[in-house]
């Protein structure tokens, strides 16, 4: 997998339509942090557990993003009018994605608490599992895997590809922490979820025929 490639393609994409781009990440974010801030100041100013509980909520409620996110990135790479509504693909089946999200990081975390080498495997084997809870041609009917058993069968061969990827934009992370994150908004985030999606889309033919929903009976 030629991952200069594939960053390039993530480039051309994003310079297609900028403003899109930046929005997708704009927006969850905002919303996130108001409706984080309210609970969170009336929870230090009043003690109260209540606003803790609706603390929590907000969160749960909010986890289901990523999967938008990640589809609107995956859409946005091949389409560059695609929709800002694609963002809430993620809470059309709100329990289900939320579920195998929390599944998601507790199997990560699970790997950690062993060594931190086994954990980090585990992130770059259930790193596809936004995509494929966003992926309509993924088999949805009981007998179908779940999605961690489908993102380890993608990545099978391909996670330290990924994980060097992922080094190679180091460089750009610390200049987005260095700018206070304005750079990571404006440029770097996209660019890593565009790069991202370009990903999924190569390991995605690692699936056989029965995984996807067109081609069952």
């Amino acid at each position: 997998m030629n991952r200069i490639t594939i960053k390039q393609t993530a480039r051309e994409a994003y310079r297609k339509n900028r403003s899109n781009a930046i929005l997708a990440l704009v927006i969850p974010m905002a919303i996130f942090l108001v409706a984080y801030a309210i609970p969170f100041g009336l929870f230090m100013a009043t003690e109260q557990a209540i606003w803790m509980v609706l603390l929590v909520i907000v969160i749960l409620l909010w986890t289901p993003i990523t999967v938008g996110i990640f589809h609107f990135y995956r859409t946005f790479k091949d389409n560059p009018d695609a929709s800002l509504k694609l963002l809430l693909k993620g809470h059309e089946n709100l329990l289900r994605n939320l579920l195998r999200l929390l599944q998601t990081l507790l199997f990560i975390y699970l790997w950690m608490l062993l060594l931190v080498i086994p954990g980090w495997v585990a992130m770059f084997t259930y790193a596809m599992v936004p995509f494929i809870l966003a992926d309509d041609e993924i088999r949805r009917d009981g007998m179908a895997p779940r999605p961690t058993q489908i993102s380890r069968k993608m990545m099978k061969g391909h996670r330290l590809e990924l994980f060097v990827m992922m080094l190679s934009f180091l460089g750009w992370m610390i200049l987005g922490a260095l700018t206070l994150h304005i750079l990571t908004i404006l440029f770097v985030g996209p660019y890593i979820y565009l790069s991202l999606a370009e990903f999924y889309d190569k390991v995605r033919g690692n699936l056989p025929d029965e995984y996807f929903a067109k081609d069952t009976t």
